[in-house]
C-alpha cells in the first residue's frame, strides 16, 4: 500500500468518525424525548440542553462537510425553513402568547435540523449504509431510554400504560421489522431491537401503530408484488412473521396482565360502553373539522395558517357527542398540528408554507415507493436489506400522520426528517448509479 493510499484511507476513517459523532449528537433529541407531566420544573432547562446539543451536532456536520449541491434537496430544506418561520411568526398575528410558541416550535426546528444534518452527510462522500446503521442504533437506544424514563418517573402499570411508552423512533423500527421480514437482514441486535419494538407496541395498546404496520406492509406488497408471488419467499416470510407472533404471545403469557385482552377491550369498548361511538375517533375528526372551519373563516388564515401554538378545539357537533359520552373530559382543546398531519400542517402554516411542505413530503413518499420497488428486486445486494427500511420509514411516518400530528413531537419530527433525508440520499445515489450503467461506453481515440 502506498503512502498516498494510506493517507486517503485515514482521511476516510476520520470523515466517518466525524460524521458519526455529529449524527449521534444531532439525534439526541430523538433519543431522549420523555414527555414530562405538566409543571415539572426541570423539564424546560433539561430539554433546552438536549435541543442545543442536537443543533450543535448539526453544526458540526455542516462545518465539517459543507452541504449537498443537489438543488432538489436544497429546495426541500428551503421549504422547511420557510415553514418554520411562518409557523412561528404567524402566532404574533393571531395574538398567541409568545411563551406558548416558544414551547411548541422545537419539533419543527428539529425537522429542519434533521434535513440539514443529512444534507451535510450527503456532501461527506461517505456511504449511506454506514450511517443508516447509526440511525437504527440511535432509534433502538431511544426506545430503551423511553422505557427507562417512564419506569423511573411514573412507573409502568400494565393495566393502564399506553402510548407514553413509545417514542418517535417506533414507526422507523416498525419499518425495519417489516423490511427484515420481507427481504432479510437479521443480525442479533436488530432481532432484539425488533422484538423489543413489537413488544412495546403490544403493551401500548395503541391502534395508530397497528395502522402504521398495515401501511408499511401494504406499501411493500404494492411495490414488490412480483416477489410476493414467489411461493418459496412467501413461505419464509410467513414463517418469520409467525415466529414473531409466537414470541409476542409467549411474552404476553408471562406478563401479570394480559395485553392481548387489553387489545380486545380497546377494540370493543365503543360497542360495549359508548353505544357504538368511538370517543377517540370523534375527538380526532372533530378537531380536524374545527381546524378546517378556522382556516375557512378568514382569507389570511388560509394563506399563513395559525401557527404551532394556536388552540384547535372541536366542532360543535363532535364536542356535544363527546361530552354526552364521557362528560367534561370530552371537551377537548388541542393546539397546532392536532391529530392529523395533513390537515394540521395546513392549519399551522397555511396553504402557502404548509401546502408546500406537504407537497415536498408527498414527493419524497413517491420516491420512497420507487426505491422500495427497486430494492426489493435486487436483494442480493446485502446493503439494500438495511437501507430499504429508510423509504419504508417515510411511508410509515406518512401513515402515522393519518391519525396523529407527526410534527407535534420532537422525536417524531426529527426521525421523520432523517428518514426523508436518507431516502432522498439513497434515491440520488441509485439514480446516478443506474445512469452510469446505462450510459454508452466512451470510444477510445
Amino acid at each position: 500500500m502506498t503512502s498516498t493510499s494510506a493517507i486517503r484511507i485515514d482521511r476516510q476513517k476520520a470523515r466517518l468518525v466525524t460524521a458519526k459523532i455529529g449524527l449521534w449528537l444531532s439525534l439526541l433529541p430523538a433519543i431522549i424525548d420523555y414527555k414530562t407531566p405538566t409543571g415539572t420544573s426541570w423539564s424546560t432547562p433539561f430539554y433546552g440542553i438536549i435541543l442545543a446539543v442536537g443543533l450543535i451536532g448539526v453544526s458540526i456536520l455542516v462545518l465539517a462537510f459543507g452541504f449537498t449541491r443537489w438543488s432538489i434537496y436544497r429546495m426541500f430544506v428551503a421549504i422547511s425553513i420557510v415553514f418554520l418561520l411562518v409557523s412561528t411568526a404567524n402566532g404574533f398575528y393571531w395574538g398567541v402568547p409568545f411563551e406558548d410558541t416558544l414551547r411548541l416550535f422545537p419539533p419543527v426546528l428539529l425537522y429542519v435540523g434533521g434535513l440539514m444534518a443529512v444534507g451535510a452527510l450527503m456532501a461527506s462522500g461517505l456511504n449511506p449504509i454506514d450511517l443508516w446503521k447509526t440511525v437504527l442504533k440511535a432509534a433502538f437506544i431511544g426506545l430503551l431510554a423511553q422505557v427507562a424514563f417512564v419506569a423511573s418517573i411514573e412507573g409502568i402499570d400494565l393495566n393502564t400504560i399506553r402510548y407514553q411508552i413509545l417514542i418517535g423512533s417506533t414507526p422507523l423500527l416498525s419499518a425495519y421489522l417489516v423490511g427484515a421480514i420481507m427481504i432479510g437482514g437479521w443480525v442479533v441486535w436488530t432481532t432484539l431491537m425488533s422484538i423489543t419494538n413489537a413488544t412495546l407496541i403490544l403493551v401500548s395498546v395503541t391502534r395508530t401503530q397497528i395502522l402504521v404496520l398495515l401501511v408499511i406492509i401494504s406499501a411493500y406488497v404494492l411495490m414488490a408484488r412480483e416477489r410476493m408471488l414467489n411461493l418459496s419467499r412467501i413461505s419464509l416470510q410467513l414463517f418469520v412473521a409467525f415466529a414473531i407472533v409466537v414470541v409476542l404471545v409467549s411474552i404476553d403469557s408471562v406478563l401479570p396482565v394480559s395485553q392481548i385482552e387489553r387489545w380486545v377491550e380497546r377494540f370493543t369498548v365503543p360497542e360495549t360502553h359508548h353505544g357504538g361511538y368511538d370517543v377517540t375517533e370523534i375527538t380526532r375528526a372533530g378537531e380536524s373539522g374545527r381546524q378546517i372551519e378556522l382556516l375557512k373563516a378568514h382569507p389570511v388564515s388560509m394563506l399563513i395558517g395559525y401557527g404551532v401554538a394556536h388552540p384547535t378545539g372541536m366542532t360543535d357537533e363532535a364536542r356535544a357527542i363527546a361530552i354526552m359520552l364521557v362528560g367534561s373530559a370530552g371537551d377537548y382543546i388541542g393546539t397546532g398540528f392536532g391529530h392529523n398531519h395533513y390537515v394540521g400542517t395546513v392549519f399551522v402554516g397555511g396553504f402557502l408554507a404548509g401546502g408546500a411542505l406537504l407537497l415536498s413530503q408527498i414527493w419524497a413518499s413517491l420516491r420512497a415507493l420507487t426505491l422500495i420497488r427497486f430494492m426489493s428486486s435486487v436483494t442480493r445486494r446485502r446493503q439494500f436489506r438495511w437501507l430499504i427500511s429508510a423509504p419504508l420509514a417515510v411511508i410509515a411516518y406518512m401513515g402515522f400522520g393519518l391519525l396523529a400530528g407527526t410534527l407535534y413531537s420532537r422525536s417524531y419530527a426529527l426521525m421523520f426528517a432523517v428518514s426523508i433525508g436518507f431516502t432522498l440520499w439513497i434515491y440520488g445515489s441509485v439514480e446516478r448509479y443506474l445512469r452510469s450503467e446505462m450510459a454508452p461506453p466512451r470510444k477510445h481515440q
